[in-house]
């Protein structure tokens, strides 16, 4: 995997994060989201030891974790 293709993978996932936050701000959960990102670092992990995305999904879920306590 090219360093281009690996910046295409962490853009799409910043986007996803970013519309998962949003859905949280409505009081929806984002399981659907959350899932993506999850397969999304598992590519990029095969070329790279550590990415940023594993920070996007930490913080998501925390927080749709607390969006599903309060019924979201």
């Amino acid at each position: 995997m090219t360093e281009q293709e690996i910046k295409c993978y962490e853009q799409i996932a910043s986007f996803l994060y970013n519309q998962g936050k949003g859905y949280i701000m409505d009081g929806n959960s984002c399981d659907d989201i959350l899932a993506v990102l999850c397969t999304i670092e598992e590519i990029v992990l095969q070329e790279l030891e550590t990415t940023s995305i594993t920070a996007f999904i930490d913080d998501l879920d925390d927080h749709n974790k607390e969006c599903q306590e309060y019924g979201g």
